[in-house]
């Protein structure tokens, strides 16, 4: 493979990377709308089916990103050794946010949609923050990375 050839497939790493955080974001702005709409009806004993299904959905995705992640960022921390750190505290922020995403599960079953609101508005900054980070420090490397090279070992 040339260089040329090589390029544009390296590129669509951090281009995904991007792509899936703005997929995950209109998630995120689609479950508060949702939420939003519920806390506008008053307290009631259950949450909507759709709402339920999207928050579900939505975690599901964002476990199985994260998961993805984990795998590629060992490589990519021992290709740039520079790195380290910044893989080190996305594997940590990955862990924080299961742990959110598990109470925010369990949130779900209760009757209470103003400290399920509460719960996802944080979770939201979290992950806003974490994807901002992550695209700042990783994306013009990854954009210069040979997929290959990132494959699990």
């Amino acid at each position: 493979m040339t260089d040329a050839q090589a390029t544009p497939r390296a590129a669509a790493i951090g281009d995904h990377l991007r792509d899936v955080h703005e997929q995950l974001r209109r998630d995120l702005a689609t479950v508060r709308t949702q939420l939003d709409q519920l806390r506008e009806g008053g307290e009631i004993p259950s949450l909507p089916k759709d709402l339920r299904s999207h928050c579900v959905a939505f975690c599901g995705a964002l476990h199985e990103h994260h998961t993805n992640e984990d795998g590629v960022f060992p490589a990519l921390a021992r290709q740039h050794p520079e790195l380290a750190p910044v893989v080190e505290r996305l594997q940590r922020e990955h862990d924080v946010v299961a742990a959110a995403l598990t109470d925010l599960q369990q949130l779900l079953n209760s009757a209470d949609p103003v400290r399920l609101r509460v719960e996802f508005d944080r979770l939201a900054n979290e992950l806003e923050t974490h994807f901002s980070y992550e695209e700042d420090e990783l994306v013009a490397t990854l954009n210069a990375t040979d997929p290959a090279t990132l494959r699990q070992r």
